[in-house]
């Protein structure tokens, strides 16, 4: 019985975590590695969880805008288009803690600059 209670206690707080980030569509290493400015004219998508209170939406959001930062290398980006799409829509390119249990995905697509 108290296997059963420690597993519905980490089954709970993993879904608590997965709240709270963001998941982005790259396949490049971070920023941070990258040459300075090797990133400028580069496109990609972040995506997250845009359903539940209106406190973790927004950290969730706050959690995509530094992945768009960490991606770009700088604070220099343009938010290109934003829209909601059912999960299913996103044909199962995002996945992970960021999506967990989500039937709709923010889409977050932006330019470095």
């Amino acid at each position: 019985m108290l296997r059963r209670k420690a597993g519905l206690v980490g089954g709970a707080l993993l879904m608590i975590l997965a709240g709270c980030t963001a998941a982005v569509l790259n396949d490049a290493p971070p920023a941070r590695l990258a040459p300075a400015g090797s990133r400028v004219g580069r496109s990609s998508t972040v995506v997250y969880n845009p359903d539940g209170a209106k406190e973790l939406v927004t950290m969730r959001r706050e959690d995509a805008l530094k992945k768009i930062v960490d991606f770009c290398g700088s604070n220099k980006y343009r938010i290109d288009r934003e829209e909601t799409k059912e999960a299913r829509e996103s044909g199962g390119a995002y996945s992970g803690l960021a999506t967990a249990g989500a039937s709709r995905l923010r889409h977050v697509t932006f330019t470095c600059l």
